[in-house]
């Protein structure tokens, strides 16, 4: 830059020394060929200048421009990066405050969980407390209710016809007893009533019948009916158990079945005195035969089935 200004003075010197030879000297005295010498230098040396000029003005702006715009893009990515990382920071912060209220939160429903654990546990026991004392009142109330059928049996195989008076089928009742065997008199019924509907097999019809004894040596001696005369008759004589009872043998006995048809490839006879079979004793306790093994009572169907399983699997 200082080189184009020293040229630039250098010329204007050679100009003005040239318009003063000009000034004293005449038109006529000056050289043709000497003014078209200089005219061509010095627009030589002109355009040079200029070139130079140019050049080194486009240099001196191209480099102005590459800074100004270098400067411009590092402040717009610092001021970028600025506010990508505050952006950033403002978010982590906002995530980790949200990610802790989660935290507090889920340690709130943990304690929450925990306090409904212990006490649904609490009630699981309350339950199962309740449970134990309702099945105790069940069987309490059973108990009571067998003990007022203490003194009853149920006779299935009556013949009885329609709108027969009960003082007619009590007189059947005492006679079909008295010819198996067994020693009853009409003072030894108490009380006399049919139970459910009339059963027609083979062209005769029969209902249950209550008989309600009035002294346990009538109901004793009535109860050894079914062995006396188990091949003359289809007169039975049985318990008069409660309906959960009832309900509980006959499960036993189809259970016998059961076991007995797979262990032997066909059904047996529950009643088979050499295999397993379930019944009511005179107490109305019910009582499972098993084989040779004895007789063990059962208040339930999970210890009834354990005690047959036993017995089959021996």
């Amino acid at each position: 830059m200082k080189q184009l200004l020293f040229q630039s003075c250098h010329i204007c010197l050679f100009l003005f020394y040239f318009l003063l030879s000009s000034a004293m000297t005449s038109p006529d005295d000056l050289n043709e060929n000497v003014a078209k010498a200089i005219a061509i230098q010095v627009t030589a040396e002109i355009d040079k200048v200029g070139d130079r000029l140019g050049e080194t003005l486009v240099k001196q702006f191209s480099d102005l421009e590459s800074n100004i715009f270098k400067r411009l893009e590092d402040k717009l990515i610092k001021k970028l990066k600025d506010s990508v990382e505050k952006g950033i920071a403002e978010l982590a912060a906002e995530c980790n405050k949200k990610l802790q209220q989660q935290a507090d939160e889920i340690e709130g429903l943990k304690f929450e969980m925990a306090e409904l654990r212990d006490e649904i546990n609490t009630l699981k026991k309350d339950t199962i407390d309740l449970q134990d004392e309702q099945d105790l009142l069940f069987l309490s109330h059973d108990n009571t209710e067998q003990d007022a059928k203490r003194q009853n049996i149920r006779m299935t195989g009556v013949q009885i016809a329609s709108n027969e008076s009960l003082d007619n089928v009590t007189d059947k009742v005492v006679q079909i007893f008295n010819e198996g065997g067994v020693s009853i008199v009409k003072r030894d019924i108490n009380q006399i009533s049919i139970s459910g509907k009339p059963s027609t097999r083979d062209s005769q019809t029969t209902q249950q019948v209550i008989v309600r004894f009035s002294n346990w040596s009538a109901r004793m001696r009535a109860n050894k009916f079914n062995n006396k005369n188990r091949q003359k008759t289809k007169v039975r004589v049985q318990a008069d158990l409660t309906r959960h009872r009832f309900q509980l043998l006959k499960s036993t006995q189809s259970y016998i079945k059961q076991k007995m048809s797979a262990a032997h490839g066909r059904e047996r006879n529950v009643n088979d005195n050499n295999k397993c079979f379930a019944f009511a004793n005179a107490e109305s306790d019910l009582v499972l035969r098993l084989g040779d093994g004895g007789f063990r009572k059962f208040k339930d169907n999970e210890e009834a089935k354990k005690l047959v399983d036993r017995f089959f699997n021996m």
